[in-house]
């Protein structure tokens, strides 16, 4: 999960602090050990008696030149001597080697076999110090049949005994060099020269004070001088150095760390939200028979990343993670199953199904067992690659999740019906609420007469009376109401009536149709191009025509229909009007800049000469004053004309007298010459067309004149804007107008075809639209017939069987056009809608009964006797619960158990095949999708390297098998299910670098704190365990040293108090999971044995699934009083005698043939 910074901060100091406390505590329960007399087996490897026949001794020789080691990969042999011979020597080691093998099929989980050499000895500061420096792990098998013990090296690389070396005071940077000293180095505690080089390599740098001895006699003793001394031996060593360093690897990542697992923050005391599942599409995929349980466990674990179990005895703990497994590998997702004790873990492998198991690897404590699985799954997986394809997995998997859900379906079903089934014998009959038990039902049903079975056909089981009592008196008295013969029609969908024409609308629409077939005969059909037309659509063909007749008809404007004329003519004939708009305009604007100025300066003129000769004195004054002349009084008697015009004109009331006064006389002058020419252009070409004369234009009659222009322009350009849009409408319209105007006598005068325009739309214009008109007003009429027909059409095509029906009497009546026929059809037609309430409320009710009786909804319907009556044929609630109780009785009857309780065992066994088919293909595509090509290459590689270690004679060679595990470190992310003992899980695997999907830690209660090193190794983690059965002892601690750590480093840590050494994890888990999960079903006793414990512990709340009545051999418990014993030195030699006269007598009796017997100690050995 992603935490805040401040989160963050706070997960790495609770977290950091709890696992240096997990160090002090490890250090305190385990010091280093540097004396062998602290180990409870030793044996010296010279001590083996050479030439025995009871012991073989491995070798070790250099790998030949093709690199290839030959032998049988032993360290040491040790066999039983034959009976009766005198090999005393043999024997004792034999049986020592048993005692072995006792103690660590024991106590596996805490001891391990190590081969040691190097052996330090000197007597230091605090003491002697005698233990071998350099190690290898071993592990001890044991051959019943011959009887053999063969000692074998295990797949772990031969190490330095560090702690001796910080006890001896040597530097760390010393140690990492005797580490990479030793990692360049074939050496073994059992070679020859290259092992003793090493040893004087580590004596030099290490011990530079010290000394060598290759051949010690035995008769060394501890000096203040360190001997580094050969002398192999083996021991029973403790499993402990790797929980240390696997602590202190983890503590020196947690500052690193971005992120934590949330069972590790929650144990922290911080808070870790659920995750967001719809549970909806969660999907369950358990391979092997699971209980509710399990299931529970599963869905847990999907809501939440911390689950915790409780796993009382005999309730199928190992089946539960076995079976999840089989779901998480389902989902992709890679598991470590751990536990304190390699006991509880060493059947978890072969409770998988088999088409999973070769992706699992159990490393216990037997390495050739834990290697023959590696190398299993490793060929599994590379086979996969040769021959599978993740895609064709994916597919083939979708095709058995579709089988599985059919089959769940189909389970449930079946499932339902036995139950149902089986609770039908005692379960009442229930009808609605009321229920009625099966035997008093069948008293009943046995009473009752035929007659008072009238309800006809099946009812839904269980249903109420779908009606009171009244209700079917009503609907009886209904069907007497509607006769059989309108049943037809009154059962079909009926026309509504406001959608239909009424009869006197048929009668008016249908003589308006005869008028206007007559009228519209031969009115211009030719005139129009479609048939489409609108009323719209012609009225504004009308005003459009009207308006073109207002613009011909004025006779008072001949200048303007003139100009309409020469408009059409265009050219020559046009321009003359052209020339005179131009004129017009030209003069009114002349004129009005002229008038601006007389204005402006009051210029008026007197004289009654000529205007011309005036203008041509006012320029010859203007052309002298504008040359720099004066006029004086010389000037004027000299020139009369010029003394006339100034002194009959003036400017502002005075006699003018520079130039600009002269030019304004002139504007005044040039106005009356502009408007004299104004007339004369006026009087030739406007008034002889019928404007006004000149005369009557006003005083400024180039401003009345202007008014004409845009009359003028509109009319010259009639032929383009009005005569086009007129053709434009009666081409949208459909008037063929070309049609209609020559339908109009030609005329020869000069404005004859603006006649005939007139003319054409007049009279002939309004006859054809009027005829148009009609025609749609017709067409209109026959598509309110057709819209009829389409609506009745729309309720389904008439058949033989229908034809009389009122639906096809309208249709007939419609397209024949019959008055009398639709008359008749539409009175029928009402009758129908008079009855339309009855048969609506009819309708209601028998839909109530055919929901739960639709035979006896189909009999009333079609008045089937005796339901033709005004009342039911009998009391309908005796009559209801008759029906019922038959029905049901008679199903109930016919149930077949055994055929249910069979059909339900083999869809459970197909859909647990199902679900491990799909489980196996979408587990298998997941994993060749997850592992990469390295991890190909490495696989291969190291099944090759393998091969080369195991043939031939001889012993390994330790490089070669160092490459091995080099491979197999790059390689093991592609085993997906991991199977090992916290002891091997702390030598494997680096804390804070490794992380599964999860980590499901088993026998959690038997677990001290230490165990939560496997909570960093999990994003989620499924912890079981059983706080009702033994807790961690912490024998042998000082509790004042643990309050003193505990003081130390958990001062934050939620309920620290109880990491004292005797809390489990399981205990821890309890206080930071929440609620645990019980599993119930109890597997392994009768309830006779299981009774004590579960009323004790349980609350009475397991469930033991063993049936003692069964079993031969009773009863399940037995309390045998031994006469005369006596405990002597924790022992009681007459029950042990007792006991085993108990075995060997019950081995001889037949009922405990092929039975396993234990016997249980409580007070240790």
């Amino acid at each position: 999960m992603t935490l805040s910074p401040e989160q963050l901060d706070t997960a790495r100091e609770r977290i950091g602090r709890l696992f240096r406390y997990l160090s002090e505590l490890q250090k305190l329960k385990t010091p280093p050990k540097v004396q062998l007399n602290g180990y409870p087996w030793k044996l010296q490897w010279n001590d083996v008696p050479l030439g025995n026949p009871t012991a073989d001794r491995g070798e070790v020789l250099p790998p030949t030149e093709e690199g290839e080691i030959l032998g049988d990969d032993f360290i040491l042999k040790v066999r039983r001597p034959e009976p009766g011979s005198d090999n005393k020597d043999g024997e004792h080691l034999f049986d020592y080697f048993l005692e072995l093998w006792s103690t660590i099929e024991r106590e596996s989980e805490k001891v391990e076999l190590v081969l040691g050499d190097g052996m330090v000895l000197f007597k230091g500061p605090n003491g002697t110090v005698h233990h071998p420096l350099f190690l290898v792990n071993l592990t001890l098998e044991f051959d019943a049949e011959t009887p053999e013990f063969v000692v074998r090296e295990t797949d772990r690389e031969p190490y330095l005994y560090t702690p001796l070396l910080r006890y001896c005071g040597v530097e760390e940077t010393e140690i990492s060099w005797a580490r990479s000293e030793l990692a360049t180095r074939a050496c073994h505690p059992l070679g020859a020269d290259e092992t003793t080089q090493f040893y004087k390599s580590l004596q030099e740098k290490l011990f530079p004070t010290g000394e060598f001895v290759e051949e010690p006699d035995g008769s060394e003793k501890p000096t203040k001088t360190l001997r580094l001394m050969r002398g192999p031996l083996l021991y029973l060593g403790n499993r402990n150095l790797g929980f240390s360093q696997a602590i202190e690897a983890y503590i020196d990542a947690v500052p690193k760390l971005q992120e934590f697992p949330p069972a590790l923050l929650r144990v922290v005391g911080i808070e870790v939200p659920n995750k967001d599942v719809d549970s909806e599409t969660f999907d369950l995929l358990m391979t092997m028979p699971s209980n509710p349980e399990q299931e529970r466990v599963a869905k847990r674990l999907e809501e939440s990343s911390s689950v915790l179990v409780q796993g009382p005895p005999g309730t199928g703990k190992t089946h539960t993670i076995a079976n999840l497994i089989g779901h998480l590998l389902a989902q992709g997702k890679s598991v470590l199953v751990t536990s304190h004790a390699t006991k509880a873990l060493r059947v978890v492998r072969d409770m998988v199904i088999p088409e999973l198991r070769p992706l699992c690897v159990s490393v216990l404590e037997q390495e050739q067992e834990s290697r023959k699985q590696l190398e299993a799954a490793v060929k599994g997986i590379v086979a996969r690659f040769t021959t599978s394809d993740a895609s064709e997995l994916e597919n083939l998997a979708n095709t058995y999740q579709d089988r599985r859900k059919e089959l769940e379906k189909r389970l449930k079903e079946t499932q339902d019906k036995l139950i149902a089934a089986r609770k039908g014998e005692f379960l009442p009959i229930m009808i609605g609420d009321e229920g009625t038990h099966p035997a008093r039902a069948a008293k009943l049903v046995a009473k009752a007469d035929e007659s008072d079975n009238w309800i006809p056909g099946d009812v839904e089981p269980g249903a109420a009376m779908p009606l009171t009592e009244e209700e079917f008196d009503e609907l009886y008295g209904l069907n007497t109401e509607i006769p059989p013969d309108l049943e037809d029609d009154l059962s079909r969908p009926l026309p509504e009536v406001d959608k239909l024409l009424t009869e006197g609308r048929f009668r008016e629409l249908l003589a308006k149709r005869e008028q206007l077939s007559d009228a519209s005969k031969d009115r211009g059909g030719d005139l129009w191009t479609r048939e489409d037309q609108t009323p719209e659509e012609l009225d504004r063909l009308l005003e459009t025509g009207d308006r073109v007749v207002a613009t011909i008809a004025d006779e008072a404007r001949g200048w303007a229909i003139e100009c309409m004329r020469v408009g059409r003519l265009g050219g020559s004939h046009r321009e003359p009007w052209d020339q005179l708009v131009e004129f017009l305009e030209t003069t009114s604007s002349q004129i009005a800049k002229l008038q601006t100025v007389i204005l402006e300066t009051g210029a008026a003129v007197k004289s009654d000469r000529p205007v011309q000769h005036l203008m041509q004195v006012g320029e010859e004054i203007l052309a002298h004053l504008r040359a720099d002349k004066s006029i004086n009084r010389m000037t004027l008697w000299t020139k009369g004309d010029w003394k006339h015009f100034i002194y009959h004109t003036e400017v502002n009331g005075q006699v003018p007298e520079n130039a600009d006064n002269i030019q304004a006389i002139l504007s005044v002058l040039k106005i009356s010459t502009m408007r004299e020419a104004l007339k004369v252009r006026w009087e030739n070409q406007m008034t002889t067309k019928g404007a006004q004369p000149f005369s009557e234009l006003g005083e400024q009659p180039e401003n009345v004149a202007l008014r004409y222009v845009e009359p003028m322009k509109e009319s010259l350009n009639w032929s383009e804007v009005t005569y086009e849009e007129l053709q434009s409408i009666c081409a949208e319209v459909g008037l063929n107008w070309d049609v209609l105007l020559s339908r109009v006598p030609s005329d020869p005068s000069l404005y004859g075809e603006f006649n005939r325009f007139k003319t054409a739309l007049g009279e002939p214009l309004a006859n054809a639209v009027r005829a148009r008109r009609q025609r749609l007003e017709l067409a209109d009429i026959e598509e309110r017939f057709i819209e009829q027909e389409r609506y009745l059409a729309s309720f389904g095509q008439g058949s033989e069987s229908d034809t009389g029906g009122i639906l096809e009497r309208l249709r007939q009546a419609t397209s024949h056009r019959s008055v009398e026929e639709y008359a008749r059809a539409f009175a029928w037609l009402s009758q129908l809608f008079a009855l339309a309430e009855p048969v609506k409320r009819r309708n209601e009710l028998l839909k109530k009964v055919k929901a739960v009786a639709p035979v006896w909804a189909e009999k009333l319907r079609n008045h089937a006797a005796p339901h033709d009556t005004a009342k039911p044929p009998g009391s309908v609630k005796e009559g209801w619960n008759l029906a019922q109780w038959i029905q049901e009785l008679d199903r109930r009857q016919k149930t077949d158990f055994d055929s249910l309780q069979h059909e339900t065992n083999r869809l459970r066994h197909q859909l647990r095949a199902c679900t491990a088919n799909y489980v196996e293909n979408r587990t298998w595509a997941s994993q060749l999708r997850r592992t990469g090509v390295k991890q190909q290459q490495a696989l291969v590689g190291w099944l090759d390297l393998m091969r080369k270690i195991g043939t031939g004679r001889g012993k390994r060679a330790p490089r070669l098998k160092a490459m091995a595990r080099e491979k197999l470190s790059e390689c093991r992310d592609a085993v997906p299910v991991w199977i090992m003992p916290l002891s091997r899980l702390a030598e494997s695997y680096h804390p804070g670098e490794s992380m599964f999907d999860v980590v499901i830690l088993d026998e959690a209660s038997q677990c001290e704190v230490t165990g939560l090193l496997a909570f960093t190794l999990g994003h989620e983690v499924l912890v079981v365990g059983d706080h009702e059965q033994v807790s961690p002892e912490s024998v042998g601690l000082s509790f004042s040293a643990i309050e003193a750590l505990i003081e130390e480093f958990l001062s934050e840590i939620p309920n620290r108090e109880l990491y004292d050494g005797r809390t489990s994890v399981y205990d821890l888990a309890r206080q930071s999971f929440g609620g645990s999960i019980r599993l119930l079903e109890h597997f392994r006793c009768v309830n006779e044995i299981i009774a004590f414990s579960n009323s004790l512990c349980y609350q009475g709340e397991i469930q033991p699934l063993r049936e003692g009545s069964r079993l031969d051999i009773k009863p399940a418990t037995v309390a045998y009083h031994v006469e005369n014993a006596k405990y002597e030195r924790k022992a009681n030699r007459r029950e042990a005698e007792m006991i085993a006269a108990l075995v060997c007598a019950c081995c001889e009796q037949p009922e405990y043939e092929g039975a396993d017997i234990g016997v249980i100690s409580l007070v240790g050995e």
